[in-house]
This record gives C-alpha cells, structure tokens and sequence, in this order.
C-alpha cells in the first residue's frame, strides 16, 4: 500500500514466491523511463542548500516500487522522464511504430 506520508509499504504476499530470475544482471544499471504524474513519480523539492541527483530527484509510488524491487533483485536502475512527456501513440512516421513511452 502507498500513502503520502509513508510512500510504499510492502504488504504480506499471499501467493508463493518464484525465485530469482536467472538472466538478471546484477552488474548492470537498468534504465526505467517514465512519465510525471502525481502520486505515481513526482518531483521531489530539494530542502533549502540541498541538490537532488539521479534517483533522488523523484518521490512517489512508483518510485517507491521501484527502489524495493532494486533492493530485492540486488539490482541498480536509473529513473528516466520520457523526453516528449507524453505516453506513446501510435506513429507510422517514426521508426518501430510507436512514439513516446510505451510498455
């Protein structure tokens, strides 16, 4: 569950847990690119003097997920704003198809 004071707070599974996949690279830095979108990834507002790198620079749900999934899997990621800020569209002019982010 998430709320705004305590951001995610994991709750018990109920269904049993695979194991770890296999082909996942723990030397490598995963690229998560997303959309601005209260609650889900925000921008975080730096304190007076404080400056906000990589990670930090966001706050919200899915940020929240996204460092427990990390810290699970032993995993790095990077958080990426998708450059237009839109969700993809479908666009036969732009090559594969599709602009935007997609997923």
């Amino acid at each position: 569950e998430w709320t705004d004071e305590a951001g995610f707070q994991p709750v018990a599974a109920k269904y049993t847990r695979l194991k770890p996949h296999t082909d996942i690279e723990r030397n490598r830095t995963y690229i998560v690119t997303t959309i601005v979108e209260e609650p889900y990834i925000m921008l975080k507002q730096p304190e007076v003097g404080e400056k906000l790198l990589g990670n930090d620079r966001f706050e919200g749900y899915c940020k929240d997920l996204a460092d427990l999934i990390a810290k699970k899997l032993e995993i790095q990621y990077e958080l990426r704003i998708v450059k237009d800020g839109q969700y993809g569209t479908e666009n036969p002019e732009v090559k594969g198809g599709w602009d935007g982010m997609v997923g």
